[in-house]
């Protein structure tokens, strides 16, 4: 069985502990912290607290590893249970030609980073695959885990502090856990966490990188390099990568507009834009217009043909630019 999205998965597992839990289980998930915290949850539904699990590293396990732990006997009983993160496609494969019958005994979770095709398994128990989850939709779920913590502590969590504090982390689910248990400390004895909670605990990831001193320049109308930034010039040329690429999205969203193309299938253009955003940004480049990014590529241009030659500074580069967008 194969699931690619966690509610179902949750609620599979829900029903089957902790007597009808599958005997193998593969995660496939790119984020390390959201795959452990699918995988504790396994441990938690077959065993308790303190019981023996046998844990290994993908890269560095082999199959007779794997069948060795799953066939040790354990002194105060029970059933053996190995948990193997980071599995690659060897070991996979070696365990797919050594498992060709049911596992009997034992339990054998595994974790990977991506996909992992003909997987046994999804032929011996359960795959949970999202490699290929929609930015939106983990957007989605991850708002709803984080409401999920704050009811747990007795509060409520407004939606737009939920997806500014996701914007904050960059979706960083490990480091938003960190930052969700500072706001619940932090609110104390209020009823709801807000936005202005977030903006006053929850600093962002970022820190004014130059993907973000682009996008408010190009988007906001506003800089907020500082003077000795302006005048690096590895500084200089980073952010004229970071503008051409905020301006050929603007560019981008106008061609579409003028193309007929219905918002709700822009998705698929800016795949890793959260649809918040995206939502912003295409009533932004709406009301700035075509011509306005145009010009930005063509100022773009001159600035860094002028860097070239040396002789203006890059600080007076970027002024010049600023202004004449």
């Amino acid at each position: 069985m194969r699931y690619t999205q966690m509610a179902p998965f949750q609620k599979h597992l829900a029903s089957a502990a902790p007597h009808n839990v599958c005997r193998v289980y593969l995660v496939s998930c790119a984020d390390p912290f959201e795959r452990k915290a699918v995988l504790d949850s396994l441990l938690a539904a077959v065993s308790p607290p303190d019981a023996l699990v046998v844990r290994c590293a993908g890269a560095e396990t082999k199959v007779r590893d794997v069948l060795d732990a799953l066939n040790s006997p354990r002194l105060f009983g029970g059933e053996p249970i190995v948990v193997v993160d980071e599995v690659d496609k060897k070991l996979h494969d070696a365990l797919s030609a050594w498992f060709k019958e049911p596992l009997g005994f034992g339990y054998l979770f595994l974790g990977a980073k991506g996909k992992i095709g003909g997987s046994f398994a999804e032929a011996q128990g359960v795959v949970l695959d999202l490699t290929e989850e929609k930015p939106w939709d983990r957007e989605k779920r991850l708002v709803e885990k984080l409401q999920g913590m704050a009811k747990n502590a007795g509060m409520r969590l407004n939606p737009d502090a939920a997806h500014l504090l996701l914007e904050r982390v960059e979706g960083d689910a490990a480091l938003m856990a960190h930052e969700m248990e500072k706001l619940v400390c932090f609110a104390a004895d209020k009823q709801e966490i807000t936005r202005g909670d977030v903006e006053t605990v929850c600093k962002s990831n970022r820190n004014f990188t130059l993907w973000q001193i682009a996008d408010d320049l190009v988007w906001e109308r506003v800089f907020r390099a500082n003077e000795a930034e302006m005048s690096d010039a590895s500084f200089f040329h980073g952010l004229v990568a970071s503008l051409r690429q905020q301006l050929a999205t603007g560019m981008k969203m106008c061609a579409l507009r003028g193309a007929g193309v219905p918002l709700g299938e822009w998705k698929s253009h800016f795949p890793k834009m959260w649809p918040k955003a995206l939502e912003k940004k295409a009533e932004m480049s709406a009301r700035l217009g075509g011509a306005y990014f145009h010009k930005g590529l063509d100022l773009l241009f001159q600035v860094e043909l002028l860097s070239k030659s040396g002789s203006l500074p890059t600080d007076a580069l970027l002024d010049y630019f600023r202004i004449k967008l």
